[in-house]
């Protein structure tokens, strides 16, 4: 075509030529067809799906397949064996992009107007797709891997709402990178699952350039976050409603500490148990408590379940047994899943918050949140006393 019109601006003659076959083109002038419309066929011989029109366009240097509002509900398993496949699976019912063996030679995809859920993050790695549209979609994560679509390559999702968390502050590089070639192709609003992080995250004074700033102050700081943002909301709004779960009433504390530690045991046994005891408090303390015999793992479980509040002596040894680490994982997690409950931390060694490991227990030092041992008023027992029977008045009034 290009050879005849160049050899036809010479010839008069030569511009009148019409094009016999194909019937859509027969009496057509050849000088004035265009090239893009020369396409051969390619029929369900040749692998082109069953309802789908695919042919190939030498102009364009590129094969169609086209399975546009066609009902498929999955990508078609075999398609046209040959390069820079185009293929248009819009406005169907597909419900996961899968990996098929045949986009390895694809070019660009369109299945917008689908019911994608699920995108195979595989699918992102394959360096010969330039362009994919996913717009109007269910999709709702993002995998790391479409970080891979920079440059001249394009990944279409339009408007959508996806989980987030701050270790995806990825996406924004990603995002001012796509969006400075097509403008309006992806509009993404994160929603975090988080709660506290939610809350932090939508202060109306914070601005918007500001939020990164945030996240970063989440990640190091979240524990502390968590802890004050708790007793704010304790102080501030009240007592938890939390009246539809049932409270534990076996053991008003149950008492943390590294049993093998001589000091910090002595002083439990012989001082901090009696005066909790002698003052009502039913204390279970592990050591005695437990029955000898039975597996320690399963009575830490059971009893921490059980136990309206958690008193954990904190000194330099006391996460350092395994079975420690479990008592404590069991605590944090009951502490966080039920409000009411409290855990309140003895810093029996005085340690600085830059001398534990533990990120929890650092947060509790950090905020303020311990009672040193060496209580200089001589009120520590009291103290605890009170900051106990508190939170168990507050437990007593949800579960009446």
């Amino acid at each position: 075509m290009e050879q005849f019109k160049f050899g036809s601006k010479n010839f008069e003659e030569k511009r009148k030529l019409t094009c016999e076959h194909p019937p859509f083109l027969r009496g057509r002038r050849i000088f004035n067809i265009s090239a893009d419309l020369f396409v051969c066929n390619i029929s369900m011989k040749d692998k082109c799906p069953f309802n789908c029109s695919c042919f190939e366009q030498p102009s364009r240097s590129r094969v169609v397949v086209n399975c546009s509002m066609r009902g498929k509900y999955k990508l078609p398993s075999v398609l046209p064996e040959r390069n820079r496949l185009h293929i248009d699976l819009s406005h169907n019912s597909i419900t996961v992009f899968e990996y098929r063996t045949y986009l390895d030679k694809t070019y660009s995809i369109d299945l917008s107007y689908n019911r994608i859920k699920r995108v195979d993050p595989f699918i992102f790695e394959i360096l010969k797709i330039s362009n994919i549209n996913l717009k109007h979609n269910g999709i709702s994560q993002i995998h790391k891997n479409v970080q891979l679509f920079k440059n001249k390559r394009t990944v279409q999702f339009g408007n959508i709402t996806i989980t987030c968390s701050c270790e995806m502050k990825w996406i924004q590089v990603w995002l001012e990178n796509q969006n400075r070639r097509r403008r309006g192709n992806n509009v993404i609003t994160c929603r975090f699952p988080d709660k506290t992080l939610r809350q932090f995250l939508s202060l109306n004074f914070v601005p918007i350039k500001n939020r990164d700033q945030l996240c970063n102050i989440y990640l190091t700081r979240k524990y502390e976050i968590y802890l004050l943002s708790r007793n704010f909301k304790s102080r501030y709004f009240g007592r938890f409603n939390n009246k539809t779960s049932q409270q534990p009433n076996k053991f008003d504390v149950y008492l943390s500490l590294n049993a093998e530690n001589y000091n910090t045991m002595k002083w439990v046994t012989t001082g901090l148990v009696k005066n909790l005891e002698r003052n009502g408090f039913r204390v279970c303390l592990p050591p005695r408590d437990f029955i000898p015999g039975d597996v320690q793992v399963e009575q830490i479980f059971t009893e921490v379940a059980i136990s309206n509040s958690y008193l954990v002596i904190l000194s330099d040894d006391y996460l350092k047994s395994q079975i420690n680490m479990i008592e404590w994982n069991q605590i944090w997690t009951h502490f966080k899943s039920n409000n009411p409950r409290r855990i309140v931390v003895v810093n029996y060694d005085i340690l600085d918050s830059s001398h534990i490991k533990d990120r929890r227990l650092k947060a509790f030092v950090r905020v303020g949140q311990t009672f040193d041992f060496c209580n200089f008023d001589n009120k520590l027992l009291e103290d605890l006393e009170i900051r106990l029977r508190t939170n168990n008045r507050q437990i007593k009034s949800v579960s009446d």
